[in-house]
């Protein structure tokens, strides 16, 4: 557990270092505390990680996967409190480093889709080292669904990222979010290895993508626009 919260440490302490060797400390001070965005972003971080996972279950469900019944998982109050965990001492430790400097800095040189693929790209590999640890969620998941999964992820976070005007503590709720309700996924409850020859995690990446792509298709001008940060962010780096 300890290895497990200085792991989820690693994007931030680098980004506070970083971003004060480059100047631009102050800037990101105010993006990592900036909480007051208007409530609809919070219902969206709150809603965005249930609608993925009810989306992977349908599709869990289509390619012959079993439904799980509420009895078979944890009881629903244990959501808010795994939430909370993973917000504060888990993933979401991880975001003021993603989406509180990589991003914001990215955007400075690429249009939000290639800063989202780049931030994706590195987000997916520091985690490849918990899929050799049996202890961790990724431990024996295919790491090509994984990658793709978390690239069409990281095209979600830039969504509500530009929605919010560049708020890290919303990302910091969508990732706890994103971490805590595949305790309730069925391919998860029932652990089966595959679904005739799917894999049961590939669900959840058809669904992230399903998501993100309905983001790109309807924001395309903010995703491959050349406006500039300030065109998004109520704070520039």
């Amino acid at each position: 557990m300890l290895l497990f919260i200085v792991g989820g440490l690693g994007p931030f302490v680098p980004a506070l270092i970083v971003s004060k060797m480059a100047g631009v400390s102050k800037g990101f001070r105010r993006l990592l505390f900036m909480w007051r965005v208007s409530f609809k972003w919070y219902l969206a971080a709150l809603a965005l990680p249930i609608l993925v996972a009810i989306v992977a279950t349908g599709v869990f469900v289509i390619v012959g996967g079993a439904p799980t019944f509420l009895p078979e998982t944890p009881p629903l109050y244990f959501y808010p409190l795994l939430l909370l965990f993973v917000m504060i001492l888990g993933g979401g430790l991880e975001e003021p480093g993603w989406r509180g400097f990589a991003l914001p800095m990215l955007l400075k040189r690429y249009n939000p889709f290639v800063a989202s693929m780049l931030v994706g790209t590195v987000w997916a590999f520091w985690h490849l080292p918990l899929f050799f640890a049996p202890v961790s969620s990724q431990y024996d998941l295919p790491f090509g669904w994984y990658f793709l999964n978390t690239l069409a992820l990281s095209l979600v976070f830039t969504w509500l990222f530009l929605k919010s005007k560049g708020s890290t503590v919303t990302a910091i709720v969508l990732h706890g979010g994103v971490n805590a309700v595949f305790t309730w996924y069925p391919g998860i409850s029932n652990i089966p290895t595959v679904l005739g020859t799917v894999h049961y995690y590939a669900p959840i990446t058809v669904a992230s993508w399903l998501i993100a792509g309905l983001m790109l298709l309807f924001g395309r001008d903010q995703f491959f626009g050349h406006e500039t940060p300030s065109d998004y962010l109520s704070v520039d780096l």
